[in-house]
């Protein structure tokens, strides 16, 4: 739950609530459902970074509420496993991605900032970790 609510921080996913929680559950598996539109907000989401703010309406998150009911030593470690992930990234990887859907024909207007809003999370990940137990607090 932790992973799937910093994951959703992370690419600005408003969209998985308790009424439409984008997800399917198979089993004790979980596969999220996102979209492209998470990602419109990037650039403007790394300026508030880059000054400190964090304005991401996280509160309607489904998983919200649980992940705030921990005591604060939990909430402190939640993160440890996405942080990880987010500081081991190679988010080079998507520029192939990209320019197949260039080649398709698909409008990537929005995937440059996306780019540089996932490299900058990359670079400064416990920053972004530290605002996720702030959202929790």
């Amino acid at each position: 739950m932790a992973s799937i609510y910093a994951f959703d921080n992370l690419i600005l996913n408003r969209d998985r609530d308790a009424i439409k929680p984008n997800m399917l559950l198979v089993g004790q598996d979980a596969y999220l459902i996102d979209h492209e539109i998470s990602i419109v907000g990037a650039g403007y989401a790394q300026k508030e970074l880059e000054i400190g703010e964090w304005t991401y309406q996280y509160q309607e998150h489904v998983f919200f509420n649980h992940l705030r009911s921990n005591q604060l030593e939990d909430i402190l470690k939640l993160f440890n496993t996405f942080t990880w992930y987010l500081q081991n990234a190679n988010f080079d990887e998507l520029l192939p991605y990209c320019e197949q859907l260039i080649e398709l024909g698909f409008d990537v207007e929005h995937f440059a900032s996306f780019y540089r809003y996932l490299r900058y999370q990359n670079a400064n990940s416990s920053q972004f970790e530290d605002i996720l137990k702030r959202t929790l607090l």
